[in-house]
């Protein structure tokens, strides 16, 4: 008898060990693909030393989080360069958040206001089923005027990788 009790507090023993290392595997990052597509507004301006600074809002539809939006706001230098920190939440409410650099390019006598832009978007932080992410992602778009006075609207893709 006392060997049966030996045999299955061994088993038992055993199994808790296993499942310890197949629960540490799981918790391990994992490098995913992520793309996605985003539209919005600025809705915000004000300039200061030549800086244009912009609040945003948007909307997304993108892999690993479905829809969601999208907030934060981008500084405009005179030369293009651009720069800022925007955060993207997913549908669960798990979010990420990004620093933005690249430019902005005005098309000359083009007076409607259009402008395309291409960003690299470096991931810092997540909340939720995102804490600890990090990535980099490419964000290509287009910004247009809006019949509203001071509103532009945009829209584009992103695409790249996030670890997490």
């Amino acid at each position: 008898m006392r060997r049966a009790i030996s045999r299955g507090a061994a088993a038992a023993l055993v199994s808790i060990v296993l499942c310890g290392l197949s629960f540490d595997a799981v918790a391990q990052p994992t490098t995913r693909p992520f793309k996605g597509s985003f539209d919005g507004q600025f809705t915000e301006f004000h300039e200061v030393d030549g800086v244009l600074t912009a609040t945003l809002t948007a909307s997304h539809n993108s892999t690993h989080m479905g829809r969601g939006p999208v907030s934060g706001q981008l500084r405009v230098n005179g030369d293009g360069t651009v720069g800022g920190t925007i955060t993207v939440t997913a549908a669960d409410g798990s979010a990420f958040v990004m620093t933005m650099s690249g430019n902005i390019h005005f098309e000359e006598g083009d007076d409607s206001g259009s402008a395309v832009f291409t960003l690299v978007g470096t991931i810092n932080s997540g909340t939720g089923r995102f804490e600890g992410i990090s990535g980099a992602l490419t964000v290509e778009g287009v910004s247009a005027d809006l019949p509203e006075p001071e509103l532009f609207s945009f829209g584009g893709h992103w695409s790249g990788t996030t670890t997490y």
